[in-house]
């Protein structure tokens, strides 16, 4: 049942992410809902639903992945939502936290550059990464 009021309000943020038009890597929050419920189908606990050559998919697993994938997608949607309604929290906290989501919004607004190949190159991508942790680090003052 919480697995289910939890998507339920995953599909809602989804919905004012899309409303707010912020851009968000659906694909990716695709591949972390399967990746994370694959590997929590690793420790099968509950219900039996099915076995294909020793491995067994139960139900106590398949909600537990489900449940944490929710979880995270979950905060990222919220934190996309937070930023884009640029709230001020007073004190010290406040600052911190303003400054972090300042950063994650710096981070997250740039597309990964698309070389027109039609493989991604691991060199490309780390370079990517490494040069918008460098502008993140040059302009912390400034976020």
């Amino acid at each position: 049942m919480k697995v289910i009021i939890l998507w339920s309000l995953i599909l809602i943020m989804a919905i004012l992410c899309l409303a707010f038009k912020k851009r968000t890597g659906w694909l990716s929050l695709l591949f972390l809902t399967i990746g994370i419920t694959v590997f929590s189908l690793l420790t099968p606990e509950g219900k039996l639903l099915w076995q294909f050559h020793g491995f067994r998919i139960t139900l106590g697993a398949l909600e537990a992945g489900l449940f944490r994938a929710g979880i995270l997608i979950f905060l990222q949607l919220l934190s996309k939502l937070i930023i884009s309604s640029k709230i001020k929290l007073p004190g010290k906290a406040g600052t911190f936290l303003n400054q972090v989501f300042g950063i994650y919004e710096k981070l997250t607004a740039t597309k990964i550059p698309y070389t027109g190949e039609k493989k991604l190159k691991i060199d490309n991508l780390i370079k990517f990464i490494d040069d918008r942790l460098i502008f993140a680090w040059n302009n912390f003052e400034k976020l």
